[in-house]
Protein backbone atom coordinates (compact mmCIF):
# COMPACT_ATOMS: atom_id res chain seq x y z
CA UNK A 1 0.00 0.00 0.00
CA UNK A 2 1.33 3.43 -0.94
CA UNK A 3 1.31 6.26 1.55
CA UNK A 4 0.65 9.88 0.78
CA UNK A 5 3.64 12.22 1.08
CA UNK A 6 3.43 14.39 4.22
CA UNK A 7 3.02 17.60 2.21
CA UNK A 8 0.12 16.15 0.23
CA UNK A 9 -1.53 15.00 3.45
CA UNK A 10 -1.10 18.45 5.03
CA UNK A 11 -2.65 20.13 2.00
CA UNK A 12 -5.53 17.63 1.97
CA UNK A 13 -6.16 18.38 5.66
CA UNK A 14 -6.34 22.09 4.80
CA UNK A 15 -8.84 21.33 2.04
CA UNK A 16 -10.99 19.29 4.38
CA UNK A 17 -10.98 22.07 6.97
CA UNK A 18 -11.82 24.67 4.31
CA UNK A 19 -14.66 22.52 2.97
CA UNK A 20 -16.13 22.37 6.48
CA UNK A 21 -16.08 26.19 6.57
CA UNK A 22 -17.88 26.29 3.21
CA UNK A 23 -20.53 23.88 4.53
CA UNK A 24 -20.98 25.87 7.75
CA UNK A 25 -21.57 29.01 5.67
CA UNK A 26 -24.27 27.29 3.60
CA UNK A 27 -22.27 26.30 0.53
CA UNK A 28 -21.34 22.93 -0.90
CA UNK A 29 -18.50 21.39 1.13
CA UNK A 30 -15.86 21.72 -1.58
CA UNK A 31 -12.38 23.22 -1.32
CA UNK A 32 -9.23 23.41 -3.43
CA UNK A 33 -5.61 24.03 -2.52
CA UNK A 34 -2.24 24.11 -4.20
CA UNK A 35 1.16 23.91 -2.56
CA UNK A 36 4.71 24.26 -3.76
CA UNK A 37 8.01 23.88 -1.94
CA UNK A 38 6.29 23.38 1.39
CA UNK A 39 4.14 26.52 1.09
CA UNK A 40 0.43 26.71 0.38
CA UNK A 41 0.14 29.20 -2.49
CA UNK A 42 -3.61 28.99 -2.94
CA UNK A 43 -6.58 27.82 -0.87
CA UNK A 44 -10.20 28.36 -1.78
CA UNK A 45 -13.68 27.12 -0.98
CA UNK A 46 -17.02 26.97 -2.72
CA UNK A 47 -19.07 30.14 -2.22
CA UNK A 48 -21.71 29.78 -4.94
CA UNK A 49 -24.70 30.02 -2.57
CA UNK A 50 -23.50 32.74 -0.21
CA UNK A 51 -21.98 34.92 -2.94
CA UNK A 52 -24.94 34.37 -5.29
CA UNK A 53 -22.27 33.85 -7.93
CA UNK A 54 -22.37 30.77 -10.16
CA UNK A 55 -18.63 31.15 -10.81
CA UNK A 56 -17.61 31.12 -7.13
CA UNK A 57 -16.37 27.54 -7.20
CA UNK A 58 -13.50 26.40 -5.00
CA UNK A 59 -10.92 26.26 -7.81
CA UNK A 60 -11.82 29.75 -9.01
CA UNK A 61 -11.62 31.07 -5.45
CA UNK A 62 -8.22 29.42 -5.05
CA UNK A 63 -6.95 31.04 -8.24
CA UNK A 64 -8.20 34.47 -7.18
CA UNK A 65 -6.57 34.14 -3.77
CA UNK A 66 -3.34 32.86 -5.30
CA UNK A 67 -3.00 36.31 -6.86
CA UNK A 68 0.48 37.62 -6.10
CA UNK A 69 2.08 34.21 -6.54
CA UNK A 70 1.56 34.50 -10.29
CA UNK A 71 4.12 37.28 -10.31
CA UNK A 72 6.59 34.80 -8.86
CA UNK A 73 6.12 32.55 -11.90
CA UNK A 74 3.74 30.12 -10.19
CA UNK A 75 0.95 30.71 -12.65
CA UNK A 76 1.71 27.37 -14.35
CA UNK A 77 1.94 25.51 -11.05
CA UNK A 78 4.89 23.44 -12.19
CA UNK A 79 5.99 20.96 -9.53
CA UNK A 80 3.00 21.91 -7.40
CA UNK A 81 0.75 19.69 -5.31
Amino acid sequence: MRTMPAEHERIMDLCLAESRVAWALGNSPIAAAVGRDGTVVGLGRNAVATACDPTAHAVMDRERLKGGHARRRLYRLLLAT
